[in-house]
């Protein structure tokens, strides 16, 4: 266990995923790294009267500078669709739905290259999270996480996994814990197949 007074020690996770399992230890990490950033970059930005965001950003990156322009909009209240269009002409959309309630559901994808997409589920209600997401590629990949934080007070309790349809196997997979006490928190987290602690 790592006090957020003294030190922690945190396992990086190395596949994009749903942000359960990541939120585990977070107020460790954020007294290690909040409020900090290295990154050249400019952004404008502004707000429609209906609700429609563009933002522009500029971010130096060796010795180029990489652009992206981003307009967001909510055609309902249930809808909500990004695009993004970067200085390499990639083409990036996100779609989220949230009719159902406690559930909002994802979709990414890009151009020229639609199945480096995936699509999202994720569920929370009275404690209790759940997240899976699948690749678009013809053998995807899947990611589930589920964590909950209502049995024991101040304590909560994630897990992980990520299967590979084009191998047959389980890829990934982990476990972590925090528990919370006044100023005190405690984090252990077990990844890479339990090899990372």
């Amino acid at each position: 266990l790592a006090s957020s007074r003294k030190h922690a020690r945190s396992a990086q996770l190395s596949l994009p995923m749903p942000s359960l399992f990541d939120k585990v230890g977070k107020p460790v990490k954020d007294v290690l790294s909040a409020d900090y950033s290295l990154k050249n970059q400019v952004k404008i930005s502004s707000v429609a009267d209906n609700g429609t965001t563009l933002a522009g950003t500029s971010t130096k990156k060796g010795d180029g500078i990489l652009h992206d322009v981003k307009v967001s909009f909510k055609p309902s209240d249930v809808l909500a669709v990004e695009a993004k269009v970067d200085t390499s002409g990639k083409l990036s959309f996100k779609v989220d739905y949230t009719e159902i309630q406690n559930v909002k559901v994802t979709a990414n994808t890009s151009l020229p290259d639609v199945t480096a997409g995936d699509l999202e589920l994720n569920y929370a209600a009275g404690g209790s999270s759940f997240a899976t997401s699948a690749t678009l590629s013809a053998a995807p990949k899947f990611l589930v996480s589920a964590s909950n934080s209502s049995y024991v007070k101040g304590l909560t309790a994630a897990v992980e996994m990520s299967f590979d349809a084009a191998s047959g196997a389980w890829t990934k997979y982990g476990v972590a814990a925090m528990f919370k006490q006044g100023d005190l928190t405690g984090t252990a987290v077990a990844t890479d197949k339990f090899d990372t602690v």
